[in-house]
């Protein structure tokens, strides 16, 4: 007879499988009703409250002065020194840079030469005519005195004429003598008129030469004056692209310089919320610990780095810390609910599908809760479902715990 199979270690097997599911089975069914105990301090938590609410979108940006100057360089020139940088207060007629120019140095002598060579050349001018003018008036002198002996011999031949004591010829020829001086002194009195015309015109044209001149070496000498930068009135230093030994050549920037007064906010809105942004809605600015109104005025239709400058002009005082290129946080005003639920923004928020909240039971208990969102206003987010007025809810990261499904409680 064949011995029987010993199968005991069949048995042993089945059995270790079946104890291997029931505390795989027991420990799934441990892990599914686990619960996370929290500290409450360690968390954030807000209340749903109902109420007006003003929709807002958040950006940041800088301070610019909304009044800028430019400085230019009005020669070539190379730069010897520069004395400030950017963000700098500057004074009005502070020095800013130094730049140095030999060429325009000597033009500056050359036509300090050539100015005075026309002075000197105008005086002449001036001598000479002052001497024609005299040997003109000699000679009229010497004519006006001929004429009045004539006159006289004409007034007393005249008389002799009557009484017959002269000849008819003899008289003829003294008033001959008469008209002809007549005629000589009108003819140089005309003379000496048009010679003062003449030299007139001659000494205007020198004082032409003299201006012409003395302009240029006035627009020299202010060139030669502006290779001194020096700040135009009190303001900020916004931008000074130089630095020793550079070469600048005629019209290139020298110098931006900013009013500290009269300041505007440029914002980067991002693109994805630009369309709700329009000309005239409020915003408020942020500057360090302060709080100013402002309106926005221009919007641009470029985009940079998937974000659009808003520029918005601030209302009211500023505070003193307000400087051209602070950096500053901005929310602008979109739009107003007058009803509406809301609460603080969860850390994992999202504005497309609803997250998951734990709202705060009686006794420090819990409840996973699908809270669905319409729209973000600055740090409060507007709820759609899943939430009522008065309720408390879990508002930092607790996406892993909601996740696995596991229950909360506080203490």
């Amino acid at each position: 007879m064949k011995p029987k199979p010993d199968r005991s270690y069949q048995y042993i097997i089945v059995l270790l499988c079946i104890s291997l599911l029931i505390f795989g089975v027991s420990w799934l069914l441990y892990d599914s009703n686990k619960v996370t105990v929290i500290k409450r301090t360690d968390i954030l938590v807000d209340t749903v409250k109902q109420g007006p609410v003003s929709i807002k979108v958040s950006s940041f940006g800088k301070l610019h002065s909304a009044e800028r100057y430019i400085i230019t360089s009005e020669s070539d020139a190379i730069v010897e020194a520069v004395l400030h940088q950017a963000g700098s207060i500057l004074q009005k007629g502070q020095v800013i840079a130094r730049l140095s120019n030999p060429d325009l140095q000597l033009q500056v002598k050359q036509h300090e030469q050539l100015l005075q060579q026309a002075i000197i050349m105008r005086a002449q001018l001036q001598l000479t005519h002052q001497r024609e003018l005299l040997v003109e008036q000699a000679e009229i002198d010497t004519l006006i005195g001929d004429l009045k002996t004539v006159e006289l011999e004409f007034t007393a031949q005249q008389a002799l004429l009557h009484q017959g004591i002269v000849s008819m010829l003899t008289f003829l020829q003294v008033r001959s003598k008469k008209e002809n001086l007549t005629r000589q002194l009108s003819s140089i009195k005309t003379r000496f008129l048009q010679l003062e015309k003449l030299q007139a015109s001659m000494l205007q044209l020198a004082k032409q030469r003299i201006d012409m001149q003395s302009w240029e070496l006035t627009r020299l000498r202010t060139r030669e004056a502006n290779l001194t930068v020096k700040a135009p009135q009190l303001g900020v230093l916004q931008r000074i692209p130089l630095t020793v030994g550079q070469r600048v050549q005629k019209g290139a920037e020298l110098a931006l310089l900013g009013s500290p007064k009269n300041l505007t906010a440029r914002l980067k809105v991002p693109q994805s919320v630009i369309a709700k942004v329009a000309i005239g809605q409020r915003c408020e600015v942020r500057i360090r610990e302060h709080s100013v109104v402002g309106v926005v005025q221009r919007i641009s239709s470029q985009v940079e780095n998937n974000s659009v400058e808003v520029e918005v002009s601030l209302q009211g005082e500023l505070p003193l810390s307000a400087r051209p290129l602070l950096n500053i946080d901005a929310e602008i005003i979109v739009a107003q609910l007058e009803d509406a639920l809301y609460m603080l923004r969860p850390a994992h928020y999202s504005a497309f599908k609803p997250v998951v909240l734990y709202k705060i039971l009686a006794g420090g208990q819990t409840k996973a809760t699908r809270v669905g969102f319409d729209t973000s206003s600055g740090k409060l987010a507007v709820i759609a479902d899943g939430a009522s007025a008065g309720e408390q809810f879990i508002i930092s990261d607790l996406t892993t715990l909601a996740q696995q499904g596991a229950q909360v409680e506080l203490y």
